[in-house]
């Protein structure tokens, strides 16, 4: 009987198997009015740099290379806004001390926006974008995408008037029903989970994370929003 030899084509799997790599995008959005206007102006503590730096120092000690983790978050652009010596700046870069230590953000200062993430999650690479998650089903095994911001929503069309004071209405309505609830039950505070705000339909609403600052690129942005409900947010303050 014939005895065929299957080790090299066994490598040869493993090798192609090996090249697929999971890869890591950590964003760190905040709201443009707190944390993307001049340093004087914003608030003082940038909450989603510490989960960001965190999640790098964690996927780093897990063993995951610096080249498969791509940053975008304001790590020098914040950090330079603060004064040397004092709180919370020293505070800041011991936490960040590893990502400080190997280089920073892969994206900082008005990088840190939309378009950049489109980019860098698409692998549209270029001069201006050129750590990106490659593309092809062969080297990308994962891709994990974890944004630390505050958010908010908008209705994916326009409500006229009345429409939006009955919703107000029925949600003055709903939160008084609950506190009247929880005084009732000897309970003052609502503390508990959070309100997932059961009066909006998610299949009426459109809803969003904050960065801090807007896109660099302004002509992406028809192709970001091309299949994004945005009539609604015109009058609804957002």
């Amino acid at each position: 009987m014939a005895t065929i030899d299957t080790s090299t084509e066994r490598e040869e799997v493993k090798e192609g198997k090996e090249e697929k790599a999971a890869y890591y995008v950590l964003v760190g959005g905040e709201a443009h009015e707190t944390q993307g206007v001049i340093p004087e102006k914003r608030e003082l503590m940038h909450t989603s740099l510490t989960y960001v730096a965190a999640a790098y120092a964690q996927l780093r000690g897990a063993g995951v290379p610096r080249s498969r983790i791509i940053t975008i978050v304001q790590v020098r652009d914040y950090l330079e806004g603060l004064k040397d010596g004092q709180y919370p700046k020293v505070m800041y870069e011991k936490e960040c001390a590893l990502l400080l230590k190997e280089g920073g953000s892969d994206y900082d200062f008005d990088a840190v926006c939309p378009s950049t993430v489109w980019r860098v999650v698409l692998g549209l690479k270029n001069e201006n974008y050129p750590k990106v998650v490659p593309k092809g089903k062969d080297k990308v095994k994962s891709l994990t995408l974890a944004i630390y911001s505050h958010g908010d929503s908008h209705p994916a069309v326009k409500i006229i008037k009345h429409q939006h004071q009955h919703q107000h209405q029925e949600k003055k309505e709903a939160d008084n029903a609950a506190a009247a609830a929880a005084t009732e039950n000897g309970s003052s505070n609502l503390m508990g989970p959070p309100d997932l705000k059961p009066h909006l339909d998610p299949l009426k609403h459109e809803w969003f994370v904050h960065m801090p600052y807007p896109n660099k690129d302004r002509r992406i942005n028809n192709e970001i929003l091309s299949f994004v409900a945005t009539e609604g947010s015109k009058d609804a303050g957002r």
